[in-house]
């Protein structure tokens, strides 16, 4: 391992083993599934983001590592899930929070209250998703980027790192 003093370093968080059972529990998913990611090299048309690297996965670890089931759910997200709402009440509900003009009311909803996925899927009981459509459509987990504070010439073998907290 190098580093550089004040550099940057990334850790990439994980989703809980509890919120992971719950929500494939919900979901009915198989967490020992297994599925690949691979490249189709005979597709010629616009590519799409990779949500996860090239390889073989569960879902559990596609659940734990890569797909995020708790960050703030956007409303072009939503809209995405809206389609998959067998309920037409829920989702004539669900579209109509995510229209123009609803910010207060979508705001209480989802801002507010910091509603991620898994809180989603509790909401919305006539949801019906399928393992790839999650994939594609949900957020994955990012980095969250730390200032290296600690200096590589006087312990190069360990990293130390800069935290501000701030409350709102």
């Amino acid at each position: 391992m190098s580093y550089k003093t004040a550099g940057n370093l990334a850790i990439y968080a994980e989703n809980s083993k509890e919120f992971v059972e719950k929500f494939a529990k919900i979901l009915s998913l198989d967490l020992n599934a297994k599925f690949v990611i691979e490249s189709n090299e005979e597709y010629t048309g616009k590519k799409e983001r990779m949500p996860l690297p090239y390889g073989v996965y569960t879902i559990r670890e596609a659940l734990t590592k890569f797909i995020d089931l708790t960050s703030p759910l956007s409303k072009k997200t939503l809209k995405e899930f809206a389609t998959k709402l067998e309920s037409q009440k829920e989702r004539e509900e669900l579209l109509d929070l995510c229209s123009t003009g609803k910010s207060k009311q979508f705001d209480e909803k989802f801002v507010a209250t910091k509603a991620g996925l898994i809180d989603f899927i509790e909401m919305y009981n006539s949801l019906q998703i399928s393992f790839d459509f999650l994939i594609q459509k949900c957020d994955m987990i990012m980095p969250r980027y730390y200032t290296i504070a600690s200096s590589s010439l006087v312990k190069p073998k360990e990293v130390k790192i800069a935290i501000s907290l701030s409350k709102f």
